[in-house]
């Protein structure tokens, strides 16, 4: 798989799309990928209702990326985690990435059965 560079001229209207599809009063959000001590920082964040959505958001697109994995050069994603920052640089909380060994185990077991009475 190869990846090409935007040019210039793409990133500035990409850039300003993004900037003009933000509602008026949203927060935004950064979701930076912390790997052990390497963080990878988001520079464009997203336009989402408040803290609980972000981390939802977080959960979210951590599961999808493991279940992606493939896409990745990268093993042990299941140590990385999300740092989820607000626009005003404030720690909102920290999203790790699940381990998929252990939701597979937990997968397996039996559904315990409730009693009706």
């Amino acid at each position: 798989m190869s990846v090409r560079k935007r040019t210039e001229s793409e990133t500035r209207t990409t850039a300003t799309f993004r900037a003009s599809c933000g509602f008026p009063g949203m927060p935004r959000y950064f979701f930076n990928i912390v790997r052990g001590k390497t963080v990878i920082p988001d520079p464009e964040g997203d336009a989402l209702a408040g803290d609980a959505e972000a981390m939802r958001h977080a959960s979210m697109t951590a599961r999808e990326m493991l279940d992606d994995r493939h896409k990745y050069s990268r093993r042990g994603m299941e140590r990385w985690a999300f740092e989820v920052m607000n626009g005003a640089g404030r720690h909102v909380g920290t999203v790790r990435f699940p381990n998929p060994a252990a939701s597979k185990r937990s997968a397996n077991l039996p559904k315990s059965k409730s009693r009706r009475r």
